[in-house]
């Protein structure tokens, strides 16, 4: 088919697009960068969990999830953490920790300082988990079956399913 496009509608078209770009937040990539979850000893204090992303990129609507493996709930969603409003410093690092085990977090690491990896015995089953990360408008709810089929695929809520 001929084109009926003018330079003008192409040009037009391609600053649409642009500002479309320039002006929609998408989410930062983010992943699990490192995980301590059956530390030598007592689990508390020195379990962890570190994420990476785009160095000073703000974190919206991500949920870093625990989800249970081996009980007779495999699926079930243990943990949750919601990082909201969260700007990472210029590592790109994140550490979900607890200052009772580990100080001297360098400056460009966005610590976030929770006592539950403080509780006796740990947090993080030593068990079966499946540990994800999700950019979520929906939030994850602790105690949420994930995977009622039981087949290991887990049916989460729309917009992700």
């Amino acid at each position: 088919f001929p084109s009926h496009d003018t330079p003008m509608k192409n040009t037009l078209r391609t600053i649409f697009i642009l500002a479309f770009f320039l002006t929609t937040q998408l989410p930062a990539q983010v992943l699990i960068n490192e995980l301590k979850v059956n530390a030598p000893g007592n689990d508390d204090p020195y379990e962890f969990i570190e994420i990476r992303g785009t160095p000073n990129a703000t974190l919206n609507n991500i949920y870093v999830c625990i989800i249970e493996g081996d009980s007779s709930n495999p699926g079930v969603l243990d943990r949750v953490f919601r990082i909201n409003n969260k700007t990472l410093g210029s590592s790109g690092i994140m550490l979900f920790a607890t200052s009772l085990g580990y100080q001297g977090i360098p400056d460009d690491c966005l610590f976030q300082d929770t006592l539950l990896f403080g509780i006796s015995g740990g947090i993080i089953e030593n068990g079966s988990n499946t540990f994800a990360v999700f950019f979520s408008p929906v939030p994850f709810v602790v105690g949420t079956d994930y995977d009622t089929t039981n087949d290991g695929t887990l049916e989460l809520p729309p917009p992700l399913s």
